[in-house]
């Protein structure tokens, strides 16, 4: 089917093909229900069977809008921020690498361990093993070109986590996109040595801004960013609205 433009909604090609699920997205997180009633009405034109809106929860009528027109709530995406150089880089970790192809498997076997707190998990209508082929394929696309680094802990030649870094040259920003550590060593500093090279490996390019998202209900992670020095930028409500219903 061709897909026709929409100033409200936007047609998501990867999505679609990755899930086999023709989807989109709210291009606003306010929306009137005068604008909400034409995006609904462009999504059936057009066969789309899920659409995602990452809503604004300073908006009572907006929350209260999706959720009278059937929009499932499945996440809450938060987002933390952190600026300004690290005092104490240190010196690189001898056991933190860079990743390289061989380590795909056990990257994608680690981060598949934590695609259960994933939206794509919470909501029931996409396949049981979405979320999991999501977090592998995501894995694989940042050996593609996706992240601009991959970093691992190893020790004795066993993969104990793993983190990716996106860099914006024009914001200046670095953005971790994936972090794991394997369950059987957490809370043994592995992830704080992670995060310290990828702090490393951006500021020594000159990035002073480092952003994160995580799920609302990880709180392990939200309390490891701040622990970090990273703050709360930002807080949405996630909502998939099946078509179909």
């Amino acid at each position: 089917m061709k897909t026709t433009e929409s100033k409200l909604v936007a047609f998501l090609p990867w999505d679609t093909e990755f899930f086999g699920i023709r989807t989109a997205r709210l291009s606003a997180q306010r929306v009137s229900p005068e604008e909400l009633e034409a995006a609904l009405v462009w999504c059936r034109e057009q066969a789309i069977r899920c659409l995602y809106f990452q809503a604004d929860p300073d908006d009572p009528a907006t929350i209260r809008l999706a959720e009278t027109q059937g929009f499932q709530l499945v996440d809450i995406r938060v987002d933390f921020e952190k600026e300004g150089r690290p005092a104490d880089l240190g010196t690189p970790d001898s056991a933190i690498r860079e990743a390289s192809p061989a380590d795909l498997p056990a990257l994608q076997q680690l981060f598949a361990g934590i695609s259960g707190l994933s939206r794509f998990h919470a909501d029931a209508r996409f396949p049981p093993d979405a979320a999991a082929r999501l977090y592998k394929r995501w894995i694989e696309r940042s050996f593609e070109g996706f992240a601009d680094f991959v970093l691992v802990a190893e020790e004795h030649g066993t993969l104990l986590g793993g983190i990716t870094g996106q860099l914006d040259a024009e914001k200046k920003s670095a953005r971790i996109g994936l972090f794991a550590v394997d369950g059987t060593v957490r809370s043994k500093g592995i992830g704080r040595r992670l995060m310290q090279a990828f702090f490393l490996r951006a500021a020594g390019q000159g990035y002073t801004l480092f952003r994160v998202a995580t799920q609302g209900r990880n709180i392990a992670a939200q309390r490891f960013y701040a622990r970090s020095g990273f703050l709360v930028k930002s807080l949405q409500l996630t909502y998939h609205k099946w078509m179909d219903d």
